[in-house]
């Protein structure tokens, strides 16, 4: 959006004006306004998937199982569970 702005200014100018502060502040202004919506926050929150949430997902990810599950046996062997069983 900003660089729409800067385009903009470059073409109505003819391209004989130089970028100053004095010329940042409203170009920067109207691309804010234009990109700050609503819809655009909503949308750029579930591209990252933080929105819209799912408590029960995001508890699980955070927190240890309050009961571990035992650990499966592979092909009948238990593995070990303490230095002196694996020798």
């Amino acid at each position: 959006m900003y660089s729409i702005e800067l385009n903009k200014l470059m073409a109505d100018s003819g391209g004989h004006v130089l970028m100053s502060k004095r010329f940042f502040w409203p170009m920067f202004k109207k691309a804010w306004d234009k990109a700050f919506t609503e819809e655009n926050i909503q949308h750029a929150w579930e591209k990252a998937r933080i929105w819209p949430t799912n408590g029960d997902a995001v508890i699980a990810a955070v927190t240890k199982p309050l009961n571990p599950s035992p650990k499966k046996a592979l092909n009948g062997l238990k593995p070990p569970t303490s230095a002196k069983s694996i020798r």
